[in-house]
């Protein structure tokens, strides 16, 4: 019997099949993954073994005396089955060959993912050692992960995981009765991909490729994902829309190596109380509306709000109201302070934003801006150059509000005084293009109050936030200068 290997398998495979065969049998295997690349081989041979590449039809079609195709592996996919099946050659697989090594792949990738591993390696290599310091490292206990299919491999994967200490939902509407039997009673079966998928800070895939199967995770599945959910995918490629996937590790959905969420695990790992229903009155409505009333009604007093006394009080009132409702007070504090911890990194961040905008107006940046494009100032430019450069010094200052109040007491005695002194269109233009500009400049600047706690809300990287922002808010804003400057000619 002759046998081609496309690559070659353990000695003690090579072994057996010589024993099995008393001897009488001719080995090819030189480690060249193309079927193709043994066609003279193949031409007397009567059994081809692949693993990796493609076996499709020109080469079974070549082998005349073929009697089998092995695949070192699990799935058909890599082998051109159709024309196998016509020409009566069998194929077959080695089910539960790799099933713990894969499973602890995945389990290993999960750590390497929490631990910024990858990245780490490569700056230590560079001689970089401040990486220590510069991405946080996170713990899995705690965490969620999210296993579709719980077969052989995504059932080990599973326990795996609950005995890490990780919340385990499992997805698998064909689930096997053995696999069943091994699978751990901690595992959440979830009977929905869809009302699994919300709950995950990890999702991993162990599931064959079918035509059912091909596009499991997509644009619609991932826009229920969480923002920087961790995704690994260790079947086929093609379960996974790789534009799809691209878009959203684009956009932050999926969280891209090395970002740094601007809220600490503090927030993004706190699990509600057990039993506790939170009521939208008590606890969310009626704390707003004791800060709002506090701070008017202290400005209206004494002219000045005071919004720090109307937060104690809402704290102290806070504590009182979880208790009664059942909470103890330990927890009552630890929730207070795991907050305080989780955003202090936003709070930083904010601080340093406006030192930097006080140092911008200590500089005179606005009015240095503004005499910069004095020469433009005509009728016909005028909403145009007045949007633009609201817009830049909102993005310099990080403070919309702060451009209005420089930018109006100039720009709109300049619009009356172009209009001879009456409220006319290009008034309100103007207007408009200082309203427009500063906010529009805010949005995209990465010192705007907005945009930092825009990040913190989402629990992504600052960055990549500002990052992912900017196409969209930058096609807004050029959209908006060509109409400022249309309209300028139009009623200039």
């Amino acid at each position: 019997m002759k046998f081609v290997m496309t690559q070659s398998i353990c000695p003690e495979g090579i072994e057996k099949l010589k024993a099995d065969t008393n001897g009488q049998v001719e080995i090819i295997a030189e480690d060249n993954p193309d079927p193709n690349n043994y066609l003279d081989d193949m031409k007397d041979a009567d059994a081809l073994i692949v693993r990796i590449a493609k076996c499709d039809a020109h080469a079974i079609e070549n082998s005349p005396n073929l009697k089998v195709i092995g695949r070192t592996g699990v799935g058909y996919d890599s082998v051109d089955v159709k024309k196998a099946t016509e020409l009566g050659i069998p194929v077959v697989i080695t089910p539960g060959a790799n099933n713990r090594s894969v499973a602890e792949h995945a389990v290993a990738m999960m750590f390497a993912l929490s631990k910024n591993l990858y990245e780490g390696q490569v700056e230590t290599r560079k001689g970089n050692w401040e990486i220590r310091g510069a991405h946080k490292a996170f713990e899995l206990e705690g965490k969620t992960v999210g296993v579709i299919g719980l077969g052989a491999i995504g059932s080990r994967v599973a326990n795996c995981a609950i005995e890490l200490g990780m919340e385990v939902y499992g997805y698998d509407p064909y689930i096997s009765i053995d696999a069943a039997w091994n699978l751990s009673s901690q595992v959440h079966h979830c009977v929905n991909l869809n009302d699994m998928l919300p709950l995950c800070d990890y999702i991993t895939i162990h599931v064959p490729y079918l035509p059912t199967t091909r596009d499991t995770i997509n644009a619609q599945t991932l826009a229920l994902c969480k923002d920087g959910v961790k995704i690994l995918n260790y079947a086929r490629g093609e379960l996974v829309n790789t534009e799809a996937l691209l878009e959203a590790m684009e956009t932050g959905k999926v969280l891209a190596d090395g970002a740094q969420p601007l809220v600490g695990k503090e927030l993004t790992g706190m699990e509600p109380y057990p039993g506790f229903k939170p009521r939208v009155f008590l606890n969310f409505l009626l704390p707003v509306l004791m800060i709002v009333t506090v701070a008017v009604s202290t400005y209206v007093v004494y002219k000045s709000a005071k919004t720090m006394e109307a937060f104690l009080l809402v704290v102290i009132f806070m504590t009182v109201s979880m208790m009664l409702q059942g909470i103890p007070f330990k927890e009552v504090m630890d929730t207070l302070t795991n907050g305080i911890k989780g955003a202090l990194p936003a709070v930083i961040l904010l601080a340093l934003a406006y030192s930097v905008n006080g140092l911008s107006q200590t500089m005179g940046t606005a009015n240095y801006i503004i005499s910069l494009t004095q020469g433009l100032l005509t009728p016909h430019l005028l909403p145009c150059v007045i949007f633009m450069v609201a817009a830049v010094m909102a993005f310099a200052t990080g403070s919309s509000w702060g451009t209005f109040a420089i930018c109006m007491p100039i720009a709109l005695p300049l619009a009356f005084s172009m209009s001879g002194g009456e409220v006319t269109q290009l008034v309100v233009a103007v207007f408009a293009a200082v309203a427009g500009g500063g906010v529009f400049g805010d949005h995209c600047s990465p010192l705007s109050d907005t945009t930092i706690l825009s990040s913190m809300g989402s629990a992504s990287d600052h960055l990549d936030h500002v990052r992912t922002q900017l196409p969209y808010a930058l096609t807004c804003g050029a959209l908006a200068a060509a109409a400022y400057l249309v309209l300028g000619f139009v009623i200039g």
